[in-house]
This record gives structure tokens, C-alpha cells and sequence, in this order.
């Protein structure tokens, strides 16, 4: 797809850094603050009311016909978190959810460069996909009218985005040996080594399913005490928010928690050995932990001799990447 023309007369922004996660929307505002809202779409019916307000967590979308909420309002009206999306295809409702129009102002909005991130930017029809994204749009974004357009759309790895971040800012102790991430969120756990120069190293890749996973597991141990199947959402803010309780209940599914817990962070280490073996690990620098789950992890750094190591930045890592120059 070739490059958009830059059209005359607009609000322009040169890039905007996006992670269009399966349980967080992540981007960069305009003053260059990360900012997140809940990744839930809900399309409100006919005979649904259109909200009178909004808190910053919740964005309403009017795009031709179809009236739709992202972030928390959707979560809490029963949305489809993107979990159990593909988030390929429902990018463009998040974009929206992620550009606001410029205040004062009737202008259009031009950004030259979209970047976005993928588990895998050799995926062929989630790349097509998020290209698509590439092109002019006319909607309603909170009770006001603009049009934006895209001039170029540039895809990232998620685990590379984070490396490039780790190495321009020196979180590695050891940049000139093997390096690696892992990069822990709602849909997908992926481990990625990279060379000092930042090559990927594709035969040492690990992926596996993510928090979406860990709820499921422990779905399973409470199906008993709740005497229904459990909402994985609910699950996963008790993990969230470390309360371990099942929604506004005082069920707590702690217990079940610590047993899926326990059996996930094995699961890993028999992955990464059986992985990286003798062929990788004399030569490994560290693992940086990354992402929204990153630190159910935190049980892999906690020996001085460890070399995984969380950053404190380990939310907004992949956007903050993205946004380098």
C-alpha cells in the first residue's frame, strides 16, 4: 500500500505510538503522557440511550450508523473485551478511540506515521489488516465531528519495540551480549531473544497464551464453589487488582489463584529450558519482564543471580518504544 498524501490545510501530527493490547488500549497522548483505558467495544442497540457522560475511560464512537462505546463504560454494559477479538480487526475502532481531534479547532487531522505493535509482524493478514488503517476517516468521536487521515502505517514487533526501548536507555547491564524480553499480557506470554545489534532470533522464540489462559485455569477450579461458569473478566481484575475476589462478591478464588499460578510460572521455566538449552543461556545477558501482566512474573527475578529482571515501566514499554525516533 503506497504512502497517503499529506493533505493542505490540517492539524498535523507527525506520529502517534499506539499498542492496541487485548486488555488495555495504550498510547501516547498529545503532551507525550501514556495513557490506557479498558480494550472493551459494546454497539449500543436502537433502543439504547447514547451516554450523557463520560469519564476518561470511556470513549463514544458515531461512525455512520453505528453507535459505539470503548474502554470502561463498554466493559461495564457487557462489551466483548478484544481478548476474545482479533484485535487486527477491530483496530480501527480502538484507533478512533485513541485520536482525538485537536480542541479549538474544525481542522482535519493528518498524522504522517502510525505505528502499531504485533505479536507477530509476520502474520500476513493481521498485517493487511492494520494497513488498512492507512486511509481517511469521518466519525463522531464524544459529540464532535472531525475527519482524520493516515498517511503511513509502520508495524513493530511487541518484544522489539521493548528491546529498542531497553537498549536506547540502557536497561541492559550486559548490551553486548544476548539480551531478551518477555512480554506478558491479556491475549499472549511472548519471549523473545535479540542480538547486541537487535536482531531477532527467530528459532529461540516462545509463545504462549496469556492471562486469558490463567483465568481459564482457575475458571475451572471455581466452577464448583460458584456452581456456574466464571466470568474471565471478573478473574482477571481480582488478578488485576490483587483483591483475588470474584466481581462485587466476597467470593474470593485466592486459592484457586495460587494453584493455576504455580502451575503457569512451571510451564514457563519448562518452555524457556527446554527452548534455550545450552545453545543460548552462557551467552544470555537478561530477560527484561514487559507487559500489563508482567509482574504475575515477578516470582522469575526474585533471586539475585536471576536474570529476569521487571522494569518499571513494564506497561507502556511497547509504546514508548515505538515513539523513539
Amino acid at each position: 500500500m503506497q504512502t497517503l498524501d499529506r493533505p493542505t490545510n490540517v492539524n498535523l501530527i507527525k506520529v502517534v505510538s499506539a499498542d492496541l493490547g487485548n486488555r488495555y488500549l495504550k498510547f501516547l497522548g498529545k503532551n507525550g503522557t501514556a495513557c490506557r483505558i479498558p480494550s472493551y467495544i459494546y454497539y449500543l442497540q436502537d433502543f439504547q440511550d447514547s451516554p450523557e457522560t463520560l469519564d476518561d475511560q470511556s470513549v463514544f464512537l458515531q461512525v455512520g450508523e453505528s453507535r459505539i462505546l470503548v474502554g470502561k463504560l463498554a466493559a461495564e454494559l457487557g462489551g466483548r473485551p478484544t481478548y476474545q477479538l482479533d484485535k487486527s480487526e477491530v483496530a480501527n475502532l480502538l484507533l478512533m478511540a485513541a485520536i482525538a481531534p485537536t480542541p479549538g479547532s474544525n481542522l482535519p487531522l493528518h498524522i504522517d506515521q502510525l505505528r502499531v505493535c504485533l505479536p507477530d509482524s509476520r502474520d500476513a493478514q493481521s498485517v493487511e489488516n492494520l494497513k488498512s488503517l492507512q486511509t481517511t476517516r469521518t466519525l463522531i468521536r464524544n459529540g464532535q465531528e472531525f475527519t482524520y487521515s493516515i498517511g503511513e502505517v509502520k508495524i513493530f514487533n511487541e518484544c522489539a519495540a521493548a528491546f529498542r526501548y531497553a537498549k536506547k536507555h540502557g536497561l541492559f547491564a550486559h548490551p553486548g551480549k544476548l539480551n531478551g524480553v518477555l512480554d506478558f499480557g491479556g491475549g499472549t506470554l511472548l519471549v523473545k531473544l535479540f542480538t547486541p545489534s537487535g536482531m531477532v532470533i527467530r528459532e529461540a522464540d516462545i509463545t504462549v497464551n496469556g492471562t486469558f489462559d490463567l483465568a481459564r485455569s482457575i475458571a475451572a477450579r471455581l466452577l464448583p464453589k460458584l456452581g456456574k461458569s466464571p466470568d474471565l473478566s471478573l478473574i482477571m481484575n481480582g488478578i488485576a487488582d490483587s483483591s483475588y475476589l470474584y466481581g462485587a462478591t466476597n467470593l474470593s478464588f485466592r486459592a484457586q489463584f495460587l494453584e493455576s499460578h504455580s502451575e503457569f510460572l512451571d510451564t514457563v521455566k519448562i518452555l524457556i529450558n527446554q527452548q534455550w538449552g545450552e545453545k543460548y543461556f552462557p551467552e544470555l545477558g537478561e530477560v527484561l519482564l514487559t507487559g500489563g501482566s508482567a509482574p504475575l512474573l515477578t516470582a522469575l527475578a526474585s533471586k539475585p543471580t536471576s536474570r529476569f529482571k521487571l522494569v518499571p515501566n513494564h506497561q507502556y514499554i511497547n509504546v514508548l518504544g515505538m515513539d523513539l525516533e
